[in-house]
């Protein structure tokens, strides 16, 4: 029965994050419109850009990157925690390979834009966002890998989030619960401009039209849904064991899991309007913070 429950909520959790993705996509640009003064999106936009898009027809060579792209950031959702560890994937949930898929669907369309005749070889914008987000890669991977590193020293033996999360419950970790504040910060702040923002996205597929295009999109947007879950887990550690929790509390929880999503968008769709400069050093200084603060916790211990 154990098991059937963990794949059901498997199953539940991809089709909500599935369906919510896109939203949470406008919620981040209708945060940054507000602060910015540009013209605000209305929610279902996103949604509505795909549908037009999927009506119409793309060449069938190009459609293989574009799944690539959504499987690699379906499986990182498949096994990030959403609404309690009690679900098949959450053995796997260590935030670095929840990353680095979420990163290699990005690759995915950096591959794409160096196939031959692509109008990227003569686009410098799209040139320039590759490279950027190129070099950015070099300085988010350190982060998961301290996000890891960070885990083992402020609470030994807790096995990703899932485990994570379960060892809270039996042993108050507060050093540790606050490094992961610091450190989800530095990967928001890192993540920002250059893999959540819907525009530069799109400038790297300036050749992709029709439902090529709105699979691209779609791809991107279940990885914002990836990267926004993984912030939200470790901001908010500790999710409750589906096994402990009462039908109306599962029900509850359920409820409360997407307006976290949406919280947690609100706030990086701000932070996007004030880090359009270099994010590198507050995301070192953040990341400082987050090793003293465990440090510092697992010394007095």
């Amino acid at each position: 029965m154990a098991l059937v429950v963990a794949w059901l909520t498997e199953v539940v959790q991809l089709a909500l994050l599935a369906l919510l993705a896109p939203f949470l996509v406008d919620v981040m640009s209708m945060a940054a419109a507000v602060l910015s003064g540009a013209r605000m999106s209305v929610p279902g936009e996103r949604w509505r850009q795909i549908a037009t898009g999927w009506r119409r027809p793309c060449e069938p060579q190009g459609a293989g990157p574009a799944w690539a792209a959504c499987a690699l950031s379906g499986g990182a959702l498949a096994i990030t925690p959403l609404i309690s560890v009690d679900m098949a994937g959450a053995s796997l949930a260590d935030p670095l390979a929840i990353g680095l898929l979420l990163l290699g669907a990005r690759a995915v369309c950096w591959q794409r834009a160096f196939g031959a005749g692509c109008v990227w070889r003569r686009d410098r914008e799209a040139q320039r966002q590759v490279a950027i987000q190129w070099r950015m890669c070099g300085w988010i991977v350190p982060v998961l890998g301290l996000v890891s590193a960070l885990m083992a020293i402020g609470l030994p033996g807790a096995a990703g989030l899932a485990g994570l999360a379960r060892d809270l419950h039996v042993q108050a970790a507060p050093a540790l619960v606050g490094a992961l504040v610091f450190a989800a910060l530095a990967l928001g702040v890192l993540l920002g401009p250059h893999f959540l923002d819907a525009a530069s996205f799109e400038v790297l597929l300036p050749e992709a039209e029709g439902r090529l295009r709105a699979m691209f999109r779609y791809s991107q947007d279940l990885a914002s849904c990836g990267w926004l879950l993984l912030i939200g887990d470790l901001m908010l550690p500790g999710l409750p064991d589906g096994a402990t929790l009462s039908i109306p509390g599962m029900l509850m929880a359920w409820v409360a899991a997407p307006v976290r999503l949406v919280l947690v968008a609100g706030v990086l769709g701000v932070g996007m309007v004030f880090l359009r400069g270099d994010v590198r050093r507050p995301a070192v200084a953040l990341a400082g913070a987050a090793i003293i603060l465990v440090l510092s916790g697992r010394f007095a211990s």
